[in-house]
């Protein structure tokens, strides 16, 4: 697949909860090792399963614990996390970042990462914003309209 001289682009998935989703793609890669994949960044502990997929591949993995972050609110907290974030890409020279996670990025990230920042909204946006997105949809009777939005992160808010 890829070969010695090949550009590559390096990609980071950030991920909250589970990251079962990350773990079903890893798991249909198989046992190759992706040096375009370049890191996974949680901001809680890892699920044992994930973990373990993660050392099979050679795949690094960074923890921020948000509830461990300083911080009076989940503005600060989530600037604390955004700031965490881009120096982990910087420092493991990553190009695009994927976002599976559930907390907002903010201030210098956005500018350094701009338009390279993707985020995976497990609804169909506008219908289901904000967390809980398929919960939501469940509850107002729309099982047939749950979907993923993919879009660049921004300052405006899904």
């Amino acid at each position: 697949m890829f070969k010695q001289g090949d550009f590559i682009l390096r990609y980071a998935f950030y991920i909250s909860g589970k990251g079962s989703r990350l773990f079903r793609y890893l798991t249909q890669l198989g046992n190759q090792k992706r040096p375009d994949i370049g890191l996974v960044i949680s901001d809680s502990i890892l699920d044992l399963t994930l973990k373990n997929k993660l050392l099979q591949l050679d795949i690094p993995a960074v923890i921020f614990e948000y509830e461990q972050l300083p911080g009076n609110n989940r503005k600060e907290k989530n600037k604390v996390l955004s700031n965490k974030i881009l120096e982990a890409l910087q420092n493991n020279g990553i190009d695009y970042c994927f976002s599976f996670g559930a907390h907002l990025f903010s201030g210098e990230l956005l500018k350094v990462y701009e338009n390279r920042l993707i985020n995976f909204h497990p609804s169909i946006l506008l219908m289901y914003p904000g967390l809980n997105a398929i919960d939501q949809a469940v509850s107002a009777g729309n099982t047939f309209l749950v979907g993923n939005t993919a879009h660049i992160i921004d300052e405006g808010i899904d």
